[in-house]
């Protein structure tokens, strides 16, 4: 397992990753609802809507072996209206489900935060 900082370039990955881990948290009501095709498609448009807000992406993959994506930490870094200094705030972390409690976890919020103390955020 390897923690690397990707680029857009994987997006579609990252979305589909982010839409299937968010599917098992969606309230069984809803689930039925909506359906799983049309909550796909609301889920990708607002991803990319919060994509496009205002703020620098950063995000940080989980790769297997093989190189495939197995979980993801997204960070924006956004004007902090306080102190006027910018800062990274997370904006979501997922782990595929077969992958959960071996520390990939910890293991992406380490390398947020190790990206964070070399870029100077507090």
């Amino acid at each position: 397992m390897r923690i690397e900082e990707v680029g857009e370039e994987r997006l579609e990955e990252i979305i589909k990753l982010d839409e299937e881990v968010s599917w098992e948290f969606v309230d069984d009501k809803v689930k039925e609802e909506l359906g799983y095709e049309e909550y796909a498609k609301r889920h990708r448009e607002l991803f990319l809507e919060l994509l496009r807000s205002p703020g620098e992406q950063r995000f940080f993959a989980a790769l297997d072996e093989n190189g495939d994506m197995v979980g993801v930490a997204w960070i924006k870094i956004i004007w902090d209206t306080v102190n006027y200094v910018k800062f990274p705030y997370l904006m979501d972390i997922n782990i595929k489900e077969g992958y959960r409690g071996r520390g990939i976890g910890t293991m992406l919020l380490n390398a947020v935060e190790e990206f964070c103390k070399r870029k100077g955020y507090r």
